[in-house]
């Protein structure tokens, strides 16, 4: 399994962010799975988890699409906090 390398979350972070991290999560999915699953790059998808970039319109529409997370999400602050797994893992 691909093992993540970025422990911090970006200021941008947001409730879609945290709604892809635990769907990932849930399906026991790498960010390269994901990424296959909306036909993007993972990069993409890993500045999406991390809270680097936010998807663009067209891309959020589709994440609904493939995924059900709801596109006014990604506007929202966390409702709850979340720790990325390569964070738990190095404390």
């Amino acid at each position: 399994m691909h093992r993540l390398t970025k422990t911090q979350l970006d200021k941008r972070f947001s409730e879609g962010s945290r709604q892809l991290w635990l769907l990932m999560l849930k399906r026991k999915w790498t960010q390269r799975e994901l990424a296959r699953a909306l036909g993007r790059n993972h990069g993409v998808i890993s500045r999406w988890l991390y809270g680097t970039r936010a998807p663009d319109r067209n891309s959020v529409a589709h994440v609904q699409q493939v995924l059900g997370i709801e596109p006014s999400l990604w506007a929202k602050q966390p409702l709850e906090p979340f720790v990325p797994p390569a964070a738990r893992e190095a404390a």
